[in-house]
């Protein structure tokens, strides 16, 4: 994909992704959603049960399964519309935004590359100062913030 298309969907999800940045601080109830809506509404497992046409234990087995992170999206979808409720699904940046984990991931490799090219170029008695190796960091920096090569995520 060429690096204008690339820079494209990056800032279309990072746009998409904005709704959600505030969302991601807030703590998972210790019963799960589920469970904590279902009383919030005093909703009973019997009640909702007979909405999905399932028992009062299949109810509790899928309220334990939310807890334990192993229930689908299916069933998470499912009883939020028995609950006249919507599903709303992201996955976000544990800090700031998609570009910003790039330029740290940019940063880092650039750092590698410079310093194992400054290595080479020591050993060979042809070192750099510090300002240089600082500014053929920054360079390469930006360079794989544009290029934003899949070695990145290795």
């Amino acid at each position: 994909m060429n690096g204008r298309k690339q820079r494209l969907l990056l800032q279309q999800a990072d746009r998409k992704l904005e709704a959600f940045r505030q969302a991601a601080f807030v703590e998972i109830p210790a019963n799960g959603w589920i469970h904590t809506i279902r009383q919030a509404l005093n909703i009973s497992l019997g009640q909702m049960g007979r909405k999905l046409k399932m028992t009062a234990q299949g109810i509790k087995a899928l309220e334990t399964r939310e807890k334990n992170a192993a229930i689908t999206l299916q069933s998470l979808h499912e009883i939020a519309e028995a609950m006249d409720l919507k599903l709303v699904y992201a996955i976000v940046p544990k800090e700031g935004t998609l570009e910003d984990m790039i330029n740290q991931k940019a940063h880092e490799k650039a750092i590698e590359i410079v310093n194992r090219t400054s290595v080479s170029m020591q050993l060979e008695n042809q070192g750099n100062s510090s300002a240089r190796l600082r500014q053929a960091v920054e360079e390469k920096q930006r360079e794989l913030q544009n290029e934003m090569p899949k070695f990145l995520w290795d």
